[in-house]
């Protein structure tokens, strides 16, 4: 009996609602999470894609492409901007928390109009090969890479997979 009372008052605290605190290298559900990139950290040289999707990328609007990406739970949206008939990509991030991309930027008064509040990047999409982008990927530990296939001349999304290894999305046609 004398140790059930001890071990109910060394809990004391814990039974009356406070949380307990964690100790040094102790880990709790309370814990803040630490960071850990959303895909297996692969070692780069042993990095290849192995995932390849092509799609028709029916055009539409900023706000068409951000509720799509939101149904769907994707990081990034690649889409036509049906204003300027232009490949982007559009993604998380920015002071606005959505970022649009584009092959070739151009003012903001040629897009279709949308609503949401977006950050347009003014920096074009770089032209570069399967090999290069690879590399520049790796490189930048970003979780994709919008770039123009030197090859295709088309606009190209090349990404981390949750195995670690690469993805790579394409227009059809």
């Amino acid at each position: 009996m004398r140790h059930r009372l001890e071990r109910i008052a060394e809990h004391w605290e814990s039974r009356r609602g406070e949380q307990p605190a964690a100790g040094p290298h102790e880990w709790r559900h309370e814990s803040e999470p630490s960071h850990r990139p959303s895909y297996f950290p692969r070692p780069a040289d042993e990095r290849r894609v192995i995932r390849r999707k092509s799609f028709t990328m029916a055009p539409c609007t900023v706000d068409e492409a951000a509720l799509e990406m939101n149904l769907l739970d994707y990081d990034f949206h690649l889409f036509t901007e049906i204003g300027t008939a232009s490949a982007g990509v559009l993604y998380r991030g920015g002071p606005t928390g959505y970022r649009l991309a584009l092959v070739a930027p151009v003012p903001t008064d040629q897009l279709s109009p949308f609503e949401l509040d977006v950050t347009i990047s003014a920096q074009p999409a770089p032209c570069l090969s399967l090999d290069e982008a690879t590399e520049r990927l790796s490189l930048l530990g970003l979780p994709f890479l919008f770039f123009i296939d030197a090859a295709q001349g088309r606009a190209s999304v090349l990404y981390h997979r949750y195995d670690g290894h690469y993805g790579l999305i394409t227009p059809a046609g």
